[in-house]
């Protein structure tokens, strides 16, 4: 069972893929999130939709894997019972909890161990010998600036201006879940650059409507 459909979550679950293990995976929300380019959403350079996935789509092909929609609110470690929301309680052999953290992507462990505890249960359910022990390799630090500067910071080796905001756009667009989202952040991001141009700055919400404020004021002065 694994908790989360992040980065972790899924990359724990594809490294399942071909085990002989049924792989269900639990999360409250039924797409993954690319965060990362939260920001990019916020000033209207993408669309939401250019940086979610289903996450039944993006395990389509994996026939060993369930997706449940639910959030998880307790764990019984004793019984192996994970308890959800709705009022379920799902048994598991082996729990993977992926649920995430805050503020942290690059330079952090949480994410990229998930995949190594993905290939240790795929191991041990075979029977096979087990991985050394998971030792946490930092990829780097990468930061835009601007419309053609970046930063990139491998610890070998440190980029600036336009040659680090090329690896910038294309390692952000390559952990993109999705060819479709892939193709979508690229065009957009091409059409930005060369127009100057931004996606639909929208203001969305209820809106109150003004016999209902009339009615309050007069309340207020009575």
């Amino acid at each position: 069972m694994i908790v989360g459909a992040g980065f972790g979550g899924l990359m724990a679950a594809r490294g399942l893929a071909r085990a002989p293990v049924d792989v269900l995976l639990i999360d409250r929300h039924n797409y993954h999130l690319f965060q990362l380019l939260l920001y990019q959403v916020a000033t209207a350079a993408l669309s939401p939709a250019d940086i979610a996935e289903p996450i039944r789509a993006v395990l389509r092909r994996q026939p060993n894997a369930t997706v449940l929609l639910d959030e998880v609110i307790g764990v019984d470690p004793a019984a192996q019972i994970v308890k959800t929301r709705t009022g379920t309680r799902q048994h598991y052999d082996w729990l993977i909890l992926a649920t995430g953290s805050k503020y942290h992507y690059f330079g952090h462990a949480d994410w990229p161990s998930r995949a190594y505890v993905g290939e240790l249960i795929s191991c041990r359910a075979r029977g096979n010998p087990v991985p050394p022990p998971f030792r946490y390799r930092n990829e780097g630090v990468l930061a835009t600036i601007g419309r053609r500067s970046a930063i990139a910071d491998f610890g070998w080796v440190r980029l600036t201006g336009f040659v680090a905001w090329v690896i910038w756009g294309i390692v952000h667009i390559f952990f993109l879940i999705g060819f479709r989202d892939r193709a979508s952040v690229f065009l957009n991001w091409a059409w930005a650059w060369v127009t100057y141009g931004r996606g639909a700055r929208l203001i969305t919400g209820e809106v109150t409507p003004l016999s209902a404020v009339r009615r309050s004021e007069e309340k207020q002065k009575a």
